[in-house]
């Protein structure tokens, strides 16, 4: 898997959705936004590991991508599963607001 880093997305704001998306800025996936859905961590203590489930929408694509090629591609969920996991261990609890106001204000 790709190592994530925090350069290689942005967190957007989309007038017709009520989540933040995230805008993927390198890479094979350039250009394509997405939104996460249902998350969830299920955690095996006695073996100390953990399996991250997630749901998302992809909101746009460059014309290098359908959705369907993207939703078919195990390649491009695990990129967008290894963004998720970036941002639950950096961004943590409450940092979302924070950093979608530095991206916004990337943008102006």
């Amino acid at each position: 898997m790709t190592q994530i880093k925090e350069s290689d997305f942005q967190l957007v704001e989309k007038e017709q959705n009520d989540f933040l998306s995230i805008k993927i800025k390198k890479g094979s996936y350039k250009n394509v936004i997405y939104t996460y859905g249902k998350v969830s961590i299920n955690e095996d203590k006695e073996n100390d590991v953990a399996t991250l489930k997630f749901s998302y929408n992809i909101e746009e694509t460059p014309k290098k991508w359908t959705k369907e090629q993207l939703d078919d591609s195990v390649k491009f969920r695990n990129h967008i599963g290894g963004i998720l996991a970036w941002m639950l261990e950096n961004y943590g609890d409450g940092a979302f607001d924070e950093q979608l106001e530095t991206d916004t204000k990337k943008d102006m």
